[in-house]
């Protein structure tokens, strides 16, 4: 029988972008190019392993930012968007193509070519409104909220 499963590295880094965000960054072996990136509810648990791991197996950079003014990450929580959140960690990473490490002190580069959101509950009108974005190819919505004015 073939493992057809790509190696990882089994813990994630800690990451900062756009000055005040705080990540969860997990590699896969190699980079392909693509990147996902995870807006679970607000606020959420600080750890996605499982999830990262698997996105990680299929060839992703995959990362899970922490909204600004939740867990690590700087600012008060909803003083910005939460889209806007979710827009300067993709535009940290098409610009400046590196990670920084948090606990190594040191970049990382990365390859972008192409961006995959994954949005729940909360995190679904921030993946939704980045749909513009060139750069994000492919956006997922799970149970998003769309009307904040329903009870």
């Amino acid at each position: 029988m073939v493992n057809n499963k790509k190696k990882i590295i089994n813990y994630p880094i800690r990451a900062r972008f756009a000055k005040d965000i705080v990540a969860e960054v997990m590699f896969p072996e190699k980079q392909t190019g693509k990147v996902a990136i995870l807006a679970i509810g607000l606020p959420s648990s600080p750890s996605k392993n499982k999830v990262l791991q698997f996105l990680a197996g299929q060839g992703y950079i995959a990362i899970f930012p922490r909204y600004r003014g939740t867990w690590e990450s700087e600012g008060n929580f909803l003083e910005k968007s939460p889209a806007d959140d979710i827009r300067d960690v993709i535009m940290d990473l098409v610009k400046k193509r590196s990670i920084f490490d948090i606990a190594k002190n040191e970049k990382k580069s990365v390859r972008v070519s192409a961006i995959h959101l994954f949005g729940g509950s909360f995190g679904g009108p921030a993946v939704l409104l980045n749909t513009r974005l060139p750069i994000v190819k492919k956006v997922v919505a799970l149970s998003p909220v769309l009307d904040w004015s329903v009870n």
